[in-house]
């Protein structure tokens, strides 16, 4: 990462501001959460924060459930990495997620495709399209997407269903309702 030196000072509150070259360079938008810590020798570090990562444990929990219940692979995103897998090898967990996934996120809507079908995506950059189906359902918290859950089918002859979707949909609004 390229060394940025920017010299800012601390108003009256205590308060700074991150310049915009910063901001943009580590995806951090209006209304992200940014943590702060003091590392030996009294150096402070800023570090983005992931809404839906700070409940580890438990979305790895629930994800798994998830998982073992439909009989599918069910994975979390959020807006920048795969953050918990489930039913399957955990090869892109922590992964980059791709710009067609975010793109498919801001979009906002239920998005199903066949692994033959021209709206299959790659879910994480270079991942081939090994999955016959897919199911993917943004969460949004506050009318921001923060994340996705995913489902995944290696079966070709197990299309999602009406089931997978509901399952979904209700793991993203449960989600949501969990970040308050």
């Amino acid at each position: 990462m390229k060394c940025v030196g920017v010299i800012r000072k601390v108003d009256s509150l205590g308060r700074i501001v991150i310049p915009k070259e910063i901001r943009k360079s580590v995806g951090i938008l209006d209304g992200d959460s940014v943590e702060m810590y003091i590392e030996k020798g009294g150096k402070i570090v800023l570090q983005k924060c992931s809404e839906i990562e700070n409940y580890n444990l438990f979305i790895n929990n629930y994800i798994k459930t998830l998982s073992e219940s439909s009989g599918n692979i069910v994975c979390l995103a959020d807006r920048e990495k795969i953050i918990s897998i489930a039913g399957c090898e955990n090869e892109i967990l922590g992964k980059r997620i791709s710009s067609k996934l975010l793109g498919v996120m801001e979009k906002d809507s239920i998005h199903i495709a066949r692994k033959s079908d021209s709206r299959y995506i790659e879910v994480v950059d270079g991942m081939e399209n090994r999955y016959e189906h897919q199911l993917i359902k943004p969460i949004v918290f506050e009318n921001k997407v923060i994340g996705a859950i995913i489902m995944f089918s290696k079966d070709r002859n197990k299309a999602m269903t009406e089931i997978e979707r509901k399952i979904v949909e209700t793991a993203s609004i449960f989600l949501s309702k969990e970040m308050i």
